[in-house]
């Protein structure tokens, strides 16, 4: 695997302080990225700030596919399993707090577009 120069997203934006234009931009770059994967048929299942660099040039860069699994028509069926846990639990406790105190994540609305 290459270095990659730059900073964890977070940090990134926390000290460039992008306007929202620039947040969108660069959100746009980061679902490209990952459309990429998955059109080769790579899951990342561990996306989070810290596994998104910044390079100096403001490119994103995916990085810890550690827990990736490749996806084929078998998997379709078993890629999530519910109950299953996959992913590390700093980013569970951080960005998903209602899943991690057992409570339901799902409103009306995210059935709705997911």
């Amino acid at each position: 695997m290459d270095y990659v120069a730059g900073q964890p997203l977070d940090a990134w934006i926390a000290g460039q302080k992008p306007s929202i234009e620039g947040v969108l931009r660069l959100f746009m770059r980061i679902c490209e990225a990952v459309s990429a994967a998955h059109l080769h048929g790579v899951i990342h299942r561990d996306l989070k700030p810290g596994n998104i660099q910044i390079d100096p040039d403001g490119e994103p860069h995916i990085l810890d596919f550690g827990v990736a699994k490749m996806a084929t028509a078998a998997d379709a069926s078993t890629m999530t399993v519910t109950g299953q846990f996959v992913g590390s639990l700093l980013g569970l406790r951080r960005n998903r707090p209602r899943l991690y105190l057992g409570r339901s994540t799902c409103g009306r609305m995210s059935t709705r577009w997911a």
